[in-house]
């Protein structure tokens, strides 16, 4: 219930909307139907991640719901389907371009699982991306010409001085 919650906070339906009203402007292009899957996809696994984030649920005991889920649409046992009603994008769809595919169940949950994993690895990159600012910043600041005296400068005051002291 969280999962779907968390699609009516982010407008998910507006978006799905506005895909369908363009669908007949682009029936004849394969490439509409492949990046309003990837749309859709993004759109699970952001709802994902902003469940989890919220620490109300385990990790482990999201991915069994998906799982459970899964296995009953897969099964066809309909002795639960009023106590739990069909998630979308957890039942398999063996079509091309489908949205919600044995491969994509499998990606949502490695990405729930690696999420612990790939925040360490963000802490490292982001480490690793400050101190290459830093160290553009401080080679910037030290290729900065000198802004006291310039080479025309100390000419021109080392002919200055030459001339004074021809003229004593």
């Amino acid at each position: 219930m969280a999962h779907e919650l968390q699609h009516i906070r982010q407008h998910d339906l507006i978006w799905e909307i506005a895909l369908e009203l363009v669908r007949p402007f682009f029936f004849w292009n394969p490439a509409f139907a492949f990046c309003k899957r990837d749309v859709e996809q993004l759109r699970e696994l952001i709802c994902d991640q902003q469940v989890l984030r919220k620490k109300t649920h385990l990790v482990r005991d999201y991915c069994e719901c998906l799982l459970r889920v899964c296995r009953t649409s897969m099964t066809g046992d309909r002795t639960n389907q009023i106590i739990t009603p069909s998630v979308p994008f957890v039942q398999i769809d063996r079509r091309l371009c489908a949205s919600h595919s044995g491969g994509f169940l499998k990606r949502r949950i490695v990405s729930l699982l690696d999420g612990e994993v790939a925040a360490g690895r963000r802490r490292i990159g982001n480490a690793i991306i400050a101190f290459s600012l830093v160290l553009v910043l401080f080679a910037i600041v030290a290729l900065q010409p000198a802004k006291d005296w310039s080479h025309d400068r100390l000419m021109l005051s080392t002919i200055v001085n030459l001339e004074r002291l021809n003229t004593r």
